[in-house]
Protein backbone atom coordinates (compact mmCIF):
# COMPACT_ATOMS: atom_id res chain seq x y z
CA UNK A 1 0.00 0.00 0.00
CA UNK A 2 1.32 3.64 -0.65
CA UNK A 3 2.55 6.02 1.77
CA UNK A 4 1.57 9.45 1.02
CA UNK A 5 3.66 12.51 2.43
CA UNK A 6 2.05 15.49 2.49
CA UNK A 7 1.68 19.05 4.30
CA UNK A 8 -1.01 18.83 6.84
CA UNK A 9 -3.07 22.04 8.57
CA UNK A 10 -3.27 22.25 12.30
CA UNK A 11 -6.63 20.35 12.67
CA UNK A 12 -5.26 17.55 12.80
CA UNK A 13 -1.99 18.11 15.14
CA UNK A 14 -3.24 15.40 17.11
CA UNK A 15 -2.86 12.86 14.93
CA UNK A 16 0.10 14.24 13.85
CA UNK A 17 1.61 13.68 17.36
CA UNK A 18 0.64 9.82 16.97
CA UNK A 19 4.05 8.73 15.36
CA UNK A 20 6.31 10.78 17.87
CA UNK A 21 4.00 9.66 20.94
CA UNK A 22 4.62 5.91 19.50
CA UNK A 23 8.25 6.09 19.65
CA UNK A 24 9.11 8.12 22.67
CA UNK A 25 6.33 6.56 25.20
CA UNK A 26 4.46 9.66 25.30
CA UNK A 27 0.47 10.10 26.04
CA UNK A 28 -1.99 11.98 24.42
CA UNK A 29 -2.13 15.58 26.20
CA UNK A 30 -4.50 17.65 24.96
CA UNK A 31 -3.70 20.58 26.85
CA UNK A 32 -0.57 20.36 25.45
CA UNK A 33 -1.87 19.79 21.94
CA UNK A 34 -4.13 23.11 22.57
CA UNK A 35 -0.64 24.88 23.84
CA UNK A 36 1.13 24.05 20.70
CA UNK A 37 -1.58 25.40 18.10
CA UNK A 38 -1.63 28.58 20.06
CA UNK A 39 2.23 28.66 19.54
CA UNK A 40 2.58 30.83 16.32
CA UNK A 41 6.29 29.49 15.73
CA UNK A 42 5.19 26.21 14.76
CA UNK A 43 4.03 26.23 10.99
CA UNK A 44 4.82 23.34 9.26
CA UNK A 45 3.45 20.32 10.23
CA UNK A 46 4.38 17.09 7.54
CA UNK A 47 2.52 13.84 7.75
CA UNK A 48 3.31 10.19 6.44
CA UNK A 49 -0.49 8.41 5.91
CA UNK A 50 -1.09 5.05 4.97
CA UNK A 51 -4.52 3.79 4.52
CA UNK A 52 -5.94 6.99 6.48
CA UNK A 53 -3.38 6.73 9.29
CA UNK A 54 -0.47 8.71 10.27
CA UNK A 55 2.59 6.55 10.37
CA UNK A 56 5.13 9.57 10.23
CA UNK A 57 5.37 13.16 11.29
CA UNK A 58 7.54 15.90 11.65
CA UNK A 59 7.25 19.42 12.39
CA UNK A 60 8.88 22.51 12.07
CA UNK A 61 8.79 25.93 13.64
CA UNK A 62 9.69 29.28 12.23
CA UNK A 63 12.54 30.93 14.28
CA UNK A 64 14.80 33.53 13.63
CA UNK A 65 18.22 32.76 15.11
CA UNK A 66 21.12 34.79 15.98
CA UNK A 67 24.56 34.65 13.64
CA UNK A 68 27.80 35.89 13.89
CA UNK A 69 27.39 39.60 13.45
CA UNK A 70 23.14 38.93 11.71
CA UNK A 71 20.29 36.70 12.07
CA UNK A 72 19.15 34.31 10.04
CA UNK A 73 15.66 32.80 9.01
CA UNK A 74 14.98 29.38 10.49
CA UNK A 75 13.45 26.32 10.18
CA UNK A 76 13.42 24.19 13.42
CA UNK A 77 13.18 20.96 12.35
CA UNK A 78 10.76 18.90 15.42
CA UNK A 79 8.31 16.31 16.19
CA UNK A 80 9.96 13.48 14.18
CA UNK A 81 8.95 10.35 14.08
CA UNK A 82 8.13 7.06 12.55
CA UNK A 83 6.20 4.10 13.48
CA UNK A 84 8.18 1.06 14.43
CA UNK A 85 5.94 -1.00 11.92
CA UNK A 86 7.18 0.93 9.35
CA UNK A 87 11.42 1.62 9.23
CA UNK A 88 13.29 1.03 6.02
CA UNK A 89 10.81 2.28 3.88
CA UNK A 90 12.18 5.75 3.01
CA UNK A 91 9.68 7.19 5.12
CA UNK A 92 12.21 9.83 6.59
CA UNK A 93 13.82 10.71 3.72
CA UNK A 94 11.17 11.67 1.81
CA UNK A 95 9.55 13.60 4.82
CA UNK A 96 13.41 15.26 5.00
CA UNK A 97 13.44 15.61 1.41
CA UNK A 98 10.01 18.02 1.51
CA UNK A 99 10.66 19.25 4.99
CA UNK A 100 14.12 20.92 2.98
CA UNK A 101 11.59 22.26 -0.10
CA UNK A 102 9.43 23.91 2.15
CA UNK A 103 12.42 25.85 4.05
CA UNK A 104 13.88 27.27 0.97
CA UNK A 105 10.53 27.59 -0.57
CA UNK A 106 9.61 30.39 2.71
CA UNK A 107 12.75 32.11 2.50
CA UNK A 108 14.86 29.91 5.54
CA UNK A 109 18.17 29.81 4.42
CA UNK A 110 19.11 27.09 7.45
CA UNK A 111 17.55 24.20 8.99
CA UNK A 112 18.60 23.55 12.71
CA UNK A 113 17.19 20.86 15.57
CA UNK A 114 18.29 19.17 18.60
CA UNK A 115 19.01 15.40 17.33
CA UNK A 116 17.69 12.51 19.50
CA UNK A 117 20.28 10.03 17.36
CA UNK A 118 22.82 12.18 15.57
CA UNK A 119 23.52 9.26 13.33
CA UNK A 120 20.49 9.64 12.00
CA UNK A 121 20.64 13.63 10.79
CA UNK A 122 24.17 13.85 9.33
CA UNK A 123 23.17 11.56 6.79
CA UNK A 124 20.91 14.37 5.37
CA UNK A 125 23.41 17.43 5.33
CA UNK A 126 22.78 18.49 9.24
CA UNK A 127 26.48 19.11 11.26
CA UNK A 128 27.04 19.45 15.38
CA UNK A 129 27.23 23.47 15.25
CA UNK A 130 26.97 24.08 18.82
CA UNK A 131 28.48 22.55 22.02
CA UNK A 132 26.44 21.77 25.06
CA UNK A 133 27.73 21.81 28.65
CA UNK A 134 25.41 19.42 31.05
CA UNK A 135 27.03 20.50 34.64
CA UNK A 136 25.54 18.47 37.76
CA UNK A 137 27.87 19.65 41.84
CA UNK A 138 27.36 20.05 44.92
CA UNK A 139 26.99 23.66 45.53
CA UNK A 140 28.86 23.70 48.50
CA UNK A 141 32.08 22.69 46.85
CA UNK A 142 31.71 25.54 44.53
CA UNK A 143 33.24 28.28 45.40
CA UNK A 144 33.90 31.69 43.21
CA UNK A 145 37.89 32.56 41.97
CA UNK A 146 36.29 36.43 42.62
CA UNK A 147 34.32 37.84 45.03
CA UNK A 148 31.01 38.45 44.02
CA UNK A 149 28.90 41.62 44.20
CA UNK A 150 25.47 41.93 46.49
CA UNK A 151 24.24 45.15 44.58
CA UNK A 152 21.16 43.20 43.07
CA UNK A 153 18.00 42.10 44.31
CA UNK A 154 16.17 38.86 43.66
CA UNK A 155 12.21 38.58 43.34
CA UNK A 156 10.43 35.60 42.61
CA UNK A 157 7.55 36.20 39.78
CA UNK A 158 4.85 35.03 38.87
CA UNK A 159 4.62 33.73 34.93
CA UNK A 160 2.99 36.58 33.64
CA UNK A 161 4.68 39.26 35.63
CA UNK A 162 8.31 37.46 34.92
CA UNK A 163 7.53 37.39 30.69
CA UNK A 164 8.20 41.53 30.37
CA UNK A 165 11.57 41.49 32.67
CA UNK A 166 12.74 37.82 31.42
CA UNK A 167 11.92 39.28 28.13
CA UNK A 168 14.24 42.10 27.87
CA UNK A 169 17.03 40.99 29.88
CA UNK A 170 16.79 37.93 27.23
CA UNK A 171 16.64 40.20 24.38
CA UNK A 172 19.70 42.40 25.62
CA UNK A 173 21.34 39.14 25.63
CA UNK A 174 20.61 36.92 22.14
CA UNK A 175 22.03 39.40 19.58
CA UNK A 176 25.64 38.49 21.03
CA UNK A 177 25.20 34.96 21.10
CA UNK A 178 25.15 33.07 17.85
CA UNK A 179 22.92 30.27 17.81
CA UNK A 180 20.23 31.76 20.19
CA UNK A 181 16.28 32.39 18.86
CA UNK A 182 13.36 34.73 19.20
CA UNK A 183 10.64 34.29 21.46
CA UNK A 184 7.39 34.95 20.80
CA UNK A 185 4.72 35.91 23.74
CA UNK A 186 3.17 32.90 23.03
CA UNK A 187 6.42 31.10 23.30
CA UNK A 188 7.71 32.67 26.59
CA UNK A 189 4.18 31.83 27.98
CA UNK A 190 3.62 28.23 27.25
CA UNK A 191 7.15 27.23 26.46
CA UNK A 192 9.02 28.84 29.25
CA UNK A 193 7.03 30.50 31.64
CA UNK A 194 4.34 28.00 31.99
CA UNK A 195 4.13 24.88 34.90
CA UNK A 196 1.92 22.82 33.25
CA UNK A 197 3.01 19.37 34.29
CA UNK A 198 1.40 19.02 37.80
CA UNK A 199 3.68 15.85 38.06
CA UNK A 200 6.57 17.68 38.74
CA UNK A 201 7.59 20.08 41.37
CA UNK A 202 6.70 24.09 40.98
CA UNK A 203 8.42 26.26 38.77
CA UNK A 204 10.50 28.82 40.46
CA UNK A 205 11.45 32.22 38.40
CA UNK A 206 13.39 34.38 39.82
CA UNK A 207 14.70 37.88 38.39
CA UNK A 208 18.00 39.51 39.62
CA UNK A 209 17.13 43.46 39.57
CA UNK A 210 19.85 46.05 40.08
CA UNK A 211 19.24 49.63 40.29
CA UNK A 212 14.96 48.95 39.31
CA UNK A 213 16.01 47.23 35.67
CA UNK A 214 16.49 43.59 35.40
CA UNK A 215 19.74 42.30 34.80
CA UNK A 216 19.23 38.71 35.02
CA UNK A 217 17.18 35.70 35.23
CA UNK A 218 16.84 32.11 36.68
CA UNK A 219 14.01 29.29 35.86
CA UNK A 220 14.42 25.93 37.74
CA UNK A 221 12.97 23.60 39.97
CA UNK A 222 13.31 21.45 42.05
CA UNK A 223 13.89 17.63 41.26
CA UNK A 224 13.72 15.56 44.21
CA UNK A 225 14.39 14.71 47.88
CA UNK A 226 15.62 12.15 49.80
CA UNK A 227 17.39 11.33 53.22
CA UNK A 228 14.25 12.04 55.46
CA UNK A 229 14.64 12.42 58.50
CA UNK A 230 17.97 14.45 58.92
CA UNK A 231 19.44 17.02 56.96
CA UNK A 232 17.63 17.52 53.26
CA UNK A 233 19.47 16.47 50.37
CA UNK A 234 17.70 18.05 47.25
CA UNK A 235 18.42 18.85 43.73
CA UNK A 236 17.02 21.55 41.16
CA UNK A 237 17.28 21.33 38.04
CA UNK A 238 17.94 25.07 36.37
CA UNK A 239 16.29 25.00 32.72
CA UNK A 240 17.20 28.28 31.80
CA UNK A 241 19.94 30.93 33.61
CA UNK A 242 20.63 34.10 31.76
CA UNK A 243 22.78 37.57 32.61
CA UNK A 244 23.88 40.64 30.70
CA UNK A 245 27.46 41.23 31.60
CA UNK A 246 29.80 38.64 33.92
CA UNK A 247 29.04 40.08 37.16
CA UNK A 248 25.22 39.99 37.15
CA UNK A 249 26.03 35.84 35.39
CA UNK A 250 28.17 35.62 39.45
CA UNK A 251 25.30 36.97 41.14
CA UNK A 252 22.96 34.42 39.89
CA UNK A 253 24.63 31.97 39.90
CA UNK A 254 25.77 32.64 43.61
CA UNK A 255 22.13 32.83 44.48
CA UNK A 256 21.58 29.12 42.62
CA UNK A 257 24.64 28.04 44.69
CA UNK A 258 23.25 29.21 48.03
CA UNK A 259 19.72 28.24 48.23
CA UNK A 260 18.65 26.83 51.61
CA UNK A 261 18.50 22.73 51.48
CA UNK A 262 19.74 22.38 47.85
CA UNK A 263 22.50 20.10 47.87
CA UNK A 264 22.90 19.51 44.31
CA UNK A 265 22.40 21.72 41.19
CA UNK A 266 21.62 20.47 37.64
CA UNK A 267 22.04 22.59 35.00
CA UNK A 268 21.61 19.96 31.38
CA UNK A 269 21.46 23.01 28.76
CA UNK A 270 24.81 25.09 29.24
CA UNK A 271 26.96 26.25 26.76
CA UNK A 272 30.00 24.15 26.76
CA UNK A 273 31.66 27.65 27.08
CA UNK A 274 29.61 28.79 29.64
CA UNK A 275 31.59 31.38 32.28
CA UNK A 276 30.46 29.42 35.06
CA UNK A 277 33.06 27.25 34.15
CA UNK A 278 36.05 29.83 34.68
CA UNK A 279 34.41 31.16 37.23
CA UNK A 280 35.08 28.86 39.97
CA UNK A 281 38.29 27.84 41.57
CA UNK A 282 37.63 24.06 41.06
CA UNK A 283 36.14 23.32 37.22
CA UNK A 284 36.18 19.74 37.84
CA UNK A 285 33.90 20.02 40.54
CA UNK A 286 30.97 21.15 37.96
CA UNK A 287 31.44 17.48 36.61
CA UNK A 288 30.71 19.00 33.22
CA UNK A 289 30.17 16.98 29.84
CA UNK A 290 30.30 18.32 26.71
CA UNK A 291 27.61 16.64 24.31
CA UNK A 292 26.54 17.61 20.71
CA UNK A 293 23.50 20.51 20.90
CA UNK A 294 22.33 21.89 17.98
CA UNK A 295 22.53 20.70 14.31
CA UNK A 296 22.75 23.51 11.31
CA UNK A 297 21.54 21.93 7.71
CA UNK A 298 22.14 24.72 5.09
CA UNK A 299 19.34 24.67 2.75
CA UNK A 300 20.60 27.55 0.77
CA UNK A 301 24.28 28.21 1.01
CA UNK A 302 24.59 31.81 -0.89
CA UNK A 303 21.76 33.12 1.56
CA UNK A 304 22.87 32.16 4.70
CA UNK A 305 26.53 33.02 3.94
CA UNK A 306 25.54 36.71 3.47
CA UNK A 307 23.45 36.38 6.49
CA UNK A 308 26.43 36.81 9.22
CA UNK A 309 29.77 38.92 9.15
CA UNK A 310 33.04 36.98 9.13
CA UNK A 311 35.61 37.36 11.42
CA UNK A 312 39.10 38.31 9.37
CA UNK A 313 40.78 40.06 6.46
CA UNK A 314 41.04 37.62 3.83
CA UNK A 315 39.39 35.29 1.41
CA UNK A 316 38.75 31.47 1.37
CA UNK A 317 37.14 29.67 -1.58
CA UNK A 318 35.28 26.70 -1.09
CA UNK A 319 33.51 23.65 -2.95
CA UNK A 320 30.17 22.52 -1.81
CA UNK A 321 28.59 18.72 -2.34
CA UNK A 322 25.03 18.26 -1.79
CA UNK A 323 23.63 15.13 -2.66
CA UNK A 324 19.99 16.38 -1.59
CA UNK A 325 19.98 19.84 -2.11
CA UNK A 326 21.19 19.48 -5.82
CA UNK A 327 21.00 23.73 -5.77
CA UNK A 328 23.72 23.84 -3.11
CA UNK A 329 26.47 22.48 -4.59
CA UNK A 330 29.29 24.34 -6.28
CA UNK A 331 32.13 26.70 -5.35
CA UNK A 332 31.87 29.64 -2.95
CA UNK A 333 33.71 32.45 -1.85
CA UNK A 334 34.24 34.17 1.31
CA UNK A 335 35.84 37.71 0.74
CA UNK A 336 36.06 40.32 3.60
CA UNK A 337 32.48 41.03 3.91
CA UNK A 338 31.18 39.47 1.12
CA UNK A 339 30.37 36.19 0.62
CA UNK A 340 28.60 33.82 -2.47
CA UNK A 341 29.28 31.97 -5.43
CA UNK A 342 32.56 32.35 -7.05
CA UNK A 343 34.08 30.78 -10.53
CA UNK A 344 37.21 30.46 -9.04
CA UNK A 345 39.45 27.13 -8.40
CA UNK A 346 38.09 26.42 -5.01
CA UNK A 347 40.76 26.05 -1.60
CA UNK A 348 38.96 23.51 0.01
CA UNK A 349 36.23 21.08 -0.90
CA UNK A 350 33.47 19.17 1.48
CA UNK A 351 30.28 18.07 2.14
CA UNK A 352 27.45 20.65 3.09
CA UNK A 353 27.05 19.40 6.54
CA UNK A 354 30.86 20.95 7.31
CA UNK A 355 29.39 24.05 6.21
CA UNK A 356 27.14 23.77 8.88
CA UNK A 357 29.05 22.89 11.30
CA UNK A 358 30.92 25.95 10.64
CA UNK A 359 28.16 28.26 10.27
CA UNK A 360 28.06 30.04 13.64
CA UNK A 361 31.45 29.64 14.47
CA UNK A 362 31.59 27.04 17.20
CA UNK A 363 33.68 24.34 15.01
CA UNK A 364 36.68 25.71 13.36
CA UNK A 365 37.41 24.24 10.19
CA UNK A 366 41.18 22.48 11.90
CA UNK A 367 39.10 20.23 13.95
CA UNK A 368 36.86 18.98 11.03
CA UNK A 369 39.91 18.70 8.62
CA UNK A 370 41.59 16.67 11.28
CA UNK A 371 38.51 14.84 11.90
CA UNK A 372 38.99 13.74 7.64
CA UNK A 373 36.05 16.18 6.69
CA UNK A 374 37.50 18.96 5.02
CA UNK A 375 40.07 18.71 1.77
CA UNK A 376 42.62 21.02 1.50
CA UNK A 377 43.54 21.57 -2.22
CA UNK A 378 45.27 24.69 -1.31
CA UNK A 379 48.13 25.09 1.68
CA UNK A 380 47.24 27.19 4.65
CA UNK A 381 42.74 27.47 3.30
CA UNK A 382 42.31 25.48 6.44
CA UNK A 383 43.85 28.26 8.80
CA UNK A 384 42.71 31.01 6.41
CA UNK A 385 38.78 29.29 7.07
CA UNK A 386 39.70 29.38 10.62
CA UNK A 387 39.85 32.96 10.98
CA UNK A 388 37.43 34.01 8.59
CA UNK A 389 34.70 31.65 10.28
CA UNK A 390 35.30 32.07 14.04
CA UNK A 391 32.92 34.06 15.59
CA UNK A 392 33.73 36.24 18.74
CA UNK A 393 31.54 34.34 20.98
CA UNK A 394 30.43 30.82 21.00
CA UNK A 395 27.19 30.03 19.85
CA UNK A 396 24.84 28.69 22.84
CA UNK A 397 21.48 27.68 22.46
CA UNK A 398 19.38 27.32 25.85
CA UNK A 399 16.43 25.33 25.04
CA UNK A 400 15.70 22.50 23.32
CA UNK A 401 12.93 22.72 20.58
Amino acid sequence: MSIEITLVGPERHAELTGPLRSAFGYRLDPDRVERNLRTPELVQRIAAIEAGKFVGSAGAFAFEMTTPGGKVATSGLTMVGVLATHRRRGILTRMMALHLEEARANGQPVSALWASEGAIYGRFGYGVATLGGAASFENERVVFRRAVGRTGVFRFLEAEEAREPFREVYERVRPSIPGMLGRSTEWWDFRKLGDFDKSLQPLHRVALMVDGRPEGYAIYRHAQRVGVPGPADTAIEVSEAIATSPETTAMLWRFLCELDLVRRIDAPLLGASHPLFHMVMEPRRLRMVAQDAVWVRIVDAASALAARTYAAEGAVTFRIDDALCPWNAGVYRVDGGRAGRSDAAPELRFDVSVLGSLYLGGVTARQLADAGLIEEIAAGAVERADAIFRSPRAPWCPEVF
